[in-house]
């Protein structure tokens, strides 16, 4: 009984210190707001060919200076469109067999609502963002 209640009183004792240590890295509510963003509704839909999958095929975040657009799977060329509220496209760029994250620009856009597009051979996804 004795060993018992030792091992939970040393358990009891390193969660204490784990969650003191964690308050610590987090105790400045400025750099946990700098980590958030507002991810962008993208609607359509990329097939990710044989494979079902019931993941999106891209998410994609709005940062202060960039886009950060998420493809959760390879989906072979994706082409990326950016088009003012005119219709104008501003900016294009085209990924390759790429799984992972890639940074848009979008500090040298001027202020107003522009649209994303993420065009691969099995469909098209698109979302609006405002600068």
């Amino acid at each position: 009984m004795t060993k018992f209640a030792l091992l939970i009183t040393l358990c009891a004792g390193s969660l204490l210190t784990s969650a003191s240590e964690n308050h610590q890295l987090f105790s400045n509510s400025t750099k946990v707001l700098n980590l958030q963003s507002d991810e962008i509704d993208l609607r359509g839909r990329i097939e990710p060919g044989e494979i079902r999958r019931e993941v999106k095929a891209i998410s994609a975040y709005m940062e202060d200076s960039y886009i950060k657009a998420q493809f959760h799977f390879d989906m072979g060329s994706v082409q990326i469109t950016i088009a003012n509220d005119l219709g104008i496209i501003l900016y294009t760029s085209t990924i390759s067999n790429f799984i992972g994250e890639t940074l848009i620009p979008v500090s040298n856009l001027p202020a107003g609502n522009y649209s994303i597009s993420f065009t691969a051979s099995n469909g098209t996804m698109t979302g609006e963002f405002m600068l």
